[in-house]
Parts: C-alpha cells; sequence; structure tokens
C-alpha cells in the first residue's frame, strides 16, 4: 500500500492536508481532509487522502470507510481496492473485502448515472427520427431497416434507463456501512424481539442496513446473513 499523498486540488483545507501529511503530521491531516469534504462532498481526492491519512494511523475501519467512498464515485479505481484488501490484511480478524457489485456492473456505474441519463436522451432522439423514417418511407427494404434500427434502439435505450437507474442507486445508496470501533461495539442478537446475545463485532466488517435505528442501536444484516442490533456511534455507513 502506498502512503504518498498525491494532490489534484487546490482548495486550502485540502493543500493544508497535503502538507500535513507529507510531514507525517497525520492527525492534522485527517482534521483538513475532512474540513475539505465538509464543503465539497464529493471531493475523492480529499477522500483517497483521508483514506491514506487513517491507514497511517492505523485507524484501518475508517480508512476502509474513506476507499469505499472513493469506489462509490469511481467504481473502477482498483487503487483504492487494492488498499481495502492491504487494510483487511493488516486487520487479520478473519474479515476480507467482498465487493458488492459484479466487475461488468463496476464498468457500467463507473460511466455514472448521469452519463447514461444523457446517452438515454440520445437514445430516444435517434428512436423518434428512425420511427419518422420508417413511417415515410417508400421502398420496402428501406422500412425493413429502419424497423430493425429502431428495434435495436429501443432495447438500448430501456438498457440505458436500467442501468442509469442501478447506478444512481449504487452512487446515493446509504445501506451499507463498516464497523469502525471494536472497543464499544457491543451487539445484541434478536431473535423473537428478546436480546439472546450480545457480542462484538471486528473492525472492518461489512453491514448492510436492514431497518430503522432504536434509540442508539442500529439493526444490521452481516455478509453471512447474521442480524444484530450494534451501536450506531461505532459503524459509519459508506
Amino acid at each position: 500500500m502506498s502512503f504518498c499523498a498525491f494532490t489534484i486540488d487546490q482548495n486550502p483545507a485540502f493543500q493544508k492536508g497535503i502538507d500535513a501529511f507529507n510531514k507525517k503530521d497525520f492527525a492534522i491531516a485527517t482534521n483538513h481532509f475532512e474540513e475539505e469534504l465538509k464543503n465539497t462532498p464529493n471531493n475523492v481526492s480529499a477522500q483517497f487522502n483521508l483514506g491514506l491519512s487513517h491507514s497511517a494511523q492505523k485507524n484501518y475501519g475508517k480508512a476502509i470507510v474513506a476507499f469505499e467512498r472513493v469506489l462509490k464515485q469511481m467504481p473502477m479505481d482498483y487503487e483504492a481496492i487494492d488498499n481495502i484488501k492491504y487494510l483487511y490484511e493488516e486487520l487479520n480478524n478473519g474479515e476480507e473485502w467482498t465487493s458488492d457489485i459484479s466487475p461488468l456492473q463496476r464498468a457500467l456505474y463507473a460511466i455514472t448515472s448521469t452519463t447514461w441519463s444523457y446517452i438515454s436522451i440520445i437514445l430516444s432522439i435517434l428512436f423518434t427520427i428512425t420511427l419518422h423514417v420508417f413511417r415515410s418511407a417508400k421502398n420496402h427494404n428501406k422500412k425493413r431497416l429502419s424497423l430493425l434500427i429502431s428495434g435495436l434502439l429501443i432495447a438500448l435505450l430501456f438498457f440505458s434507463l436500467y442501468t442509469a437507474s442501478e447506478a444512481y442507486q449504487y452512487e446515493t445508496s446509504r445501506d451499507i456501512g463498516i464497523v469502525t470501533n471494536i472497543d464499544q461495539s457491543e451487539t445484541h442478537h434478536k431473535k423473537s424481539d428478546e436480546s439472546i446475545k450480545e457480542k462484538k463485532l471486528p473492525i472492518g466488517t461489512k453491514v448492510k442496513r436492514i431497518g430503522l435505528s432504536k434509540g442508539k442501536l442500529q439493526k444490521v444484516q452481516t455478509k453471512n446473513g447474521a442480524t444484530y442490533y450494534i451501536r450506531s456511534s461505532e459503524i459509519e455507513f459508506i
């Protein structure tokens, strides 16, 4: 895993974070990157460097969250993926990184929901033009060709609309979380509304939100299907 902060941003808080990181003042760097993200939440560079800063301080859970948020905006960022895998190796607690989407979905979502929406608009315009050509054509072969093209365009239109919707869901969903603090992550295993077990989930455990929070507790599900209530303060959603 590389611990060299990179900069493509000129905002003051971000640059202060870079300067602090290069001086190995990682706690100060973390504060500056977090300040930058409050002002510009979609700053991928700040999010990536926040992950590096947390990792340098061995705050592996928070580092994983930062790199996972990078993937929300840049699904094909394999450096972020490699960093996450490295962090799980460092944790060495039996957890390992698993992708929430397939390689094909990752490639499609990297195009972004906005771009897929624009593609849908272009395809709908082309479909309208082709349909007009079909209706006005006198030649039988021209009609067949325009009909074939229309069918292809409508199929692509539905595909792009579906992909735009799925990509938007991936970009904006906040149902996946990471356990970032094992010290206070006492959980309550629920069955028939009765607490039957308390345990601590390892740092880095990826969970899915499956219900509304109850006071200080959040109901979540692990990848093996187990359901728990964990303290909301000990989990960050990506």
